[in-house]
């Protein structure tokens, strides 16, 4: 895999596994048939798992459970990726992928926290169990944070000091989610009445980027 591949990858991992759901407000845009079917395949306030591969499915209790609890080791792993970049870049490339990462890195921790304060009001079926793995998600890309500003202080120095956060942290979760491109092999059906496999496929074509 070449660097620039490398590189991009870690960026992209940032994410992997999560668990999301897609706000109402998102769909606001939409046809008032696109957003008829939404509902009644059950998409709207659905919570979804998203795996390391990059694949969503419908959030099963137990098993996504544990993936998440996994995170953090995941993120941890990327410190000694981009500690292998760092022997191989330039100074002034390397620069560059750090801050972009850690954007990218606020920009989703923003997005879990906003996703762990507020899915008691968005997701069908919320549970405590539901509640704690999105505070676990939620921790894992903080302390991944805290993790990157004590190994690379040097370049993340100014990123030490408490920086403001967003005015909607809905608005970031929302820019994060709607442009999701998201690996699926199969094949869209276009009706209201869908079967899960077709259901699936439709959602992931029409509300987010699909790399078939």
């Amino acid at each position: 895999m070449s660097l620039n591949k490398d590189m991009q990858a870690l960026i992209d991992s940032i994410r992997l596994p999560i668990l999301f759901f897609l706000p109402d407000d998102l769909v606001e845009g939409k046809s008032k048939d696109t957003k008829q079917q939404l509902e009644d395949i059950g998409f709207i306030k659905q919570l979804f798992f998203l795996n390391k591969d990059n694949k969503a499915s419908n959030y099963k209790e137990g098993i996504d459970d544990y993936a998440i609890m996994e995170k953090h080791k995941l993120l941890k792993s990327n410190i000694f990726q981009l500690l292998e970049l760092q022997s191989k870049l330039d100074e002034k490339s390397f620069d560059f992928l750090m801050n972009n990462y850690f954007e990218e890195v606020k920009a989703w921790l923003w997005s879990s926290e906003w996703l762990s304060s507020n899915s008691k009001h968005h997701v069908n079926g919320y549970s405590n169990v539901i509640q704690s793995t999105l505070e676990i998600q939620k921790r894992a890309l903080k302390e991944h944070q805290s993790e990157l500003i004590a190994s690379f202080n040097t370049i993340l120095k100014n990123r030490n000091k408490i920086e403001a956060e967003p005015a909607s942290k809905l608005n970031v979760y929302q820019d994060k989610i709607s442009n999701l491109k998201i690996n699926n092999n199969k094949t869209t059906e276009k009706r209201v009445l869908l079967t899960d496999v077709a259901a699936d496929a439709y959602l992931l074509q029409t509300v987010f980027n699909v790399e078939q």
